[in-house]
């Protein structure tokens, strides 16, 4: 569970020489720390009640050995020291950050839980209400972009998907549920910043992006933006995660057009509660093994889950991990329909979330009129992590330039809503 600290260990901050840095809550009461070059610690509490964290790199394979964060909480300011690997404490100085928490209703009723991140000041503000993925962690004073957002005179509304964090609910991954839940938080997130919304957007990650443009086609915004999501649908992207890693191991055309009928027949019993096809799948199971190439398919996603445990197995625990996914949705005939523009952030080698068919629709969408903006960080994998020596290695940090490219977006976009 992540701890109730304090909101003067939270926020943005930035060094003498201009460097800003957000940090937020983690687990278990430690505090992670994201530099606006992608670099990342977290740190975790010397004491109880202590102001000083003391850890090290967030990501394996790059980064400080050490990291020593010390809150000046008495201060005026509420400055803090940060001593990264070794090279001696640095002061930096706290943004003026409003944070208003916000309960609101979905439509069905659940009561729902948000933030409103605002820059201090009466000036218009672009308004981005961010949309997360299929993680079962609240989204409320854990993320990092708001602040350094704000900083940038960016607004930012967050929640708590319905069932997790400080919501009421159950856990879905209905799309158009979640869709409907975050149309509730933009017309919270427009009310509660009143007359100092400028431009106002969604942006999903992951999952969200399925869910952000969805939502965005029964509501008003002026702009849509999608880190690291497709615009296939869940199955296609199942497809493609298998196909990826048949692909790593040498297996042919041949042998992932075969393994697209595994995946449908796998994709069947999950959406039916594995009350059809078990007996189809079980015939593709003992072909793919006969061939040689059940293995290569590993055991992610639903089609690893079924061949690499029996189905009673995966039946009994799979609910947990999946719940009403919407394997069905095509989200290109939503896309056709938004008539705002669209920023869309996409890692080139996301084995998550392969991006090759997303980057071909939106290519089609772009050649019929749309106004989208793709950028495609070629070496970073899902999250827009980058990664040392290559898609296998370790994780290192969020790639630069990835949430200037969001705060950027919404000033043209404020600019051209004007």
């Amino acid at each position: 569970p992540v701890c109730a600290l304090p909101r003067s260990l939270t926020g943005a901050f930035v060094f003498l020489a201009g460097v800003r840095f957000g940090c937020g809550a983690r687990d278990a009461g430690s505090r992670r720390v994201v530099f606006e070059d992608g670099r990342v610690g977290v740190g975790c509490p010397d004491r109880v009640g202590s102001d000083s964290y003391s850890g090290a790199s967030y990501f394996s394979g790059a980064g400080p050995q050490t990291l020593h964060v010390v809150f000046q909480t008495e201060s005026e300011d509420g400055a803090v020291n940060v001593d990264w690997n070794g090279s001696g404490p640095r002061l930096a100085s706290r943004y003026l950050i409003r944070r208003e928490r916000v309960a609101f209703a979905a439509s069905d009723g659940v009561s729902l839980v948000g933030e409103l991140v605002l820059p201090e000041g009466d000036k218009p503000a672009p308004v981005l209400v961010h949309v997360g993925g299929s993680e079962r962690t609240g989204a409320v004073g854990r993320v990092w972009m708001p602040y350094l957002l704000a900083a940038r005179g960016v607004a930012s509304f967050v929640y708590d998907k319905r069932g997790v964090g400080g919501s009421e609910g159950s856990y879905t991954q209905d799309f158009y549920r979640l869709a409907a839940d975050a149309a509730a938080a933009m017309d919270a997130a427009q009310l509660a910043v009143g007359d100092r919304r400028a431009g106002v957007g969604i942006v999903g990650f992951s999952q969200g992006g399925w869910v952000g443009p969805l939502a965005a086609s029964t509501t008003d915004v002026d702009a849509v933006i999608v880190a690291f999501g497709l615009a296939v649908s869940a199955l296609e992207e199942e497809v493609s995660e298998v196909a990826a890693r048949l692909a790593a191991a040498g297996h042919g055309r041949d042998v992932l057009e075969r393994a697209r009928s595994l995946v449908e027949a796998a994709v069947v019993l999950a959406d039916t509660d594995f009350s059809e096809g078990a007996d189809e799948f079980a015939r593709l199971k003992k072909q793919a093994q006969a061939e040689g190439w059940l293995e290569d398919i590993g055991s992610q996603g639903i089609t690893g889950a079924l061949a690499s445990y029996p189905v009673f197995f995966v039946r009994s625990t799979w609910s947990f991990f999946d719940t009403n996914t919407s394997w069905g949705y095509d989200p290109k005939g939503t896309l056709a329909s938004l008539d705002v523009p669209q920023l869309w952030l996409l890692g080139g080698q996301d084995k998550d979330a392969p991006s090759a068919s997303t980057q071909n629709v939106l290519k089609e969408l772009v050649a019929s009129g749309k106004s989208i903006e793709m950028k495609v960080y070629e070496n970073t994998d899902h999250g827009l992590v980058e990664r040392v020596g290559g898609p296998e290695g370790p994780p290192s940090r969020y790639v630069e330039g990835y949430w200037q490219a969001v705060a950027d977006f919404m000033f043209r976009v404020e600019g051209s809503a004007r």
